[in-house]
């Protein structure tokens, strides 16, 4: 009877000290369940209206939802896309030039999966430029940043693609080193940046965040035999989560596309939404609706600081805006994984896009002239950005459920070491309290 009140004694002190000691412990070692911010976003430094990191996290954890749920009907998941195109930067070589990794190649759709309705504008030839270059300079200098990475007639011999099937993910594929490139020759460098400078440069960096996150959640671990997509919170924080800035980055990047969909809004909701599939294109329609009464709700946090571009530097920024992203689009047409390129370059179209929707003088006109492309490209690059901002707390907490179970495992260990040591000194002082009864 004492041995078991003795027992449920030492269980007792034992769970009571894993709960009360746990959590000290691990946050002693920066292991943590959530990420935890302090202070405003790159908006502190009046880049955009001032909204912490946290509102953030708030405003996505609805967005998000809606967005995973629109990215998945029909006119969402299908995007036409451009066939290869010529890698202009540097030659590669010729066994580089083609991933090997069957996880490297995408699914292209069927004629049958493509809509009806898109097959009828194709054969039309609705991406045939037209042969009066005057009208195409005046539309320029109507829309001052008209600018696009892809013009509509590299697209007439395009193919279709399912994003959905398609994902974004590690594929083990071994590039030149293409973001020290983005980062040296596509970037503002220098101390004394002024605050144009610092978005564009802190857009690419979120942009690059995004990416690793993906390929850390849909991480492929080739020392197994069996090919499976698994998160890895080990890459991931030697990626990004060590890294408060590349976060900040990450958190700058979705605002700043939250905000491009935002200005874009009456687009979204009167746009024709055709595919053939009637449930699906009705559902479009109510999450659209949904999306743009959720984040206009969030006007007073996503106001863009007018006072950008109002140097007398700005016209020739806003050119080495132009340049330097479509440096980056031409540098993603180097990437060798089929499937690595599709997502970078859709990705960076939509950063593109936003730009013009954003920093042009007369953006208000520019939306007006969205096509169907675009839509689908500024909603998955969203979509993407949001879905890294869920990655963040999952990777907290995988992280955090990891050195928990190795805290139980070391206490529950030194507990028993401990419990072992207590059992054999009662049995050696037992004999001798029986003595000096006997004597």
């Amino acid at each position: 009877m004492k041995q078991t009140i003795f027992f449920f004694i030492f269980a007792t002190v034992y769970v009571f000290i894993n709960i009360a000691v746990k959590d000290h412990i691990l946050q002693s070692y920066q292991v943590k369940k959530t990420l935890q911010l302090e202070g405003k976003s790159l908006t502190s430094k009046n880049l955009f209206a001032s909204i912490d990191f946290n509102s953030l996290l708030e405003i996505n954890k609805q967005t998000h939802v809606i967005l995973s749920t629109l990215q998945q009907q029909k006119f969402y998941r299908t995007i036409k896309v451009p066939k290869d195109q010529q890698c202009l930067y540097f030659k590669q070589q010729e066994e580089h030039a083609v991933c090997k990794n069957k996880s490297c190649s995408i699914c292209r759709c069927e004629q049958e999966e493509i809509p009806l309705e898109w097959r009828k504008e194709d054969k039309n030839e609705c991406y045939i430029k037209t042969n009066d270059g005057e009208d195409e300079k005046e539309e320029k200098e109507k829309y001052e940043w008209y600018w696009n990475l892809n013009q509509e007639d590299e697209f007439k011999d395009g193919e279709y693609v399912d994003l959905v099937e398609n994902i974004e993910g590690y594929t083990a594929n071994k590039e030149p080193n293409i973001w020290k490139i983005i980062y040296t020759e596509d970037c503002f460098q220098g101390q004394q940046l002024t605050s144009e400078k610092m978005v564009l440069n802190s857009i690419i960096s979120g942009f690059h965040a995004s990416v690793s996150s993906h390929i850390c959640e849909f991480y492929q671990d080739l020392s197994k035999e069996e090919v499976k997509l698994n998160p890895s919170w080990e890459f991931y924080f030697e990626k990004v989560g060590n890294y408060e800035d590349r976060i900040q980055n990450l958190l700058f990047y979705y605002e700043f596309l939250l905000r491009a969909v935002q200005k874009s809004s009456e687009v979204f909701l009167n746009f024709p939404y055709k595919t053939g599939d009637s449930e699906s294109d009705r559902q479009v329609v109510q999450l659209i609706e949904r999306f743009t009464s959720h984040i206009n709700s969030q006007n007073k946090v996503l106001q863009f600081d007018i006072n950008l571009f109002k140097s007398q530097d700005s016209a020739e920024i806003k050119k080495n805006y132009q340049k330097y992203v479509k440096n980056i689009a031409q540098l993603m047409d180097c990437v060798s994984c089929e499937k690595c390129k599709l997502f970078a370059k859709i990705q960076v179209q939509g950063i593109s896009l936003a730009m013009n929707i954003i920093f042009a003088d007369n953006s208000d006109e520019r939306v007006k002239y969205m096509k169907r492309n675009e839509l689908i490209v500024l909603i998955n690059t969203l979509h993407k950005s949001s879905e890294s901002i869920q990655i963040i707390n999952k990777m907290y907490q995988r992280k955090y459920d990891h050195y928990s179970i190795r805290f139980y495992i070391a206490s529950a260990l030194l507990f028993g070491a401990c419990l072992a040591i207590l059992k054999i000194l009662l049995m050696k002082l037992k004999p001798e309290s029986t003595k000096q009864k006997i004597q």
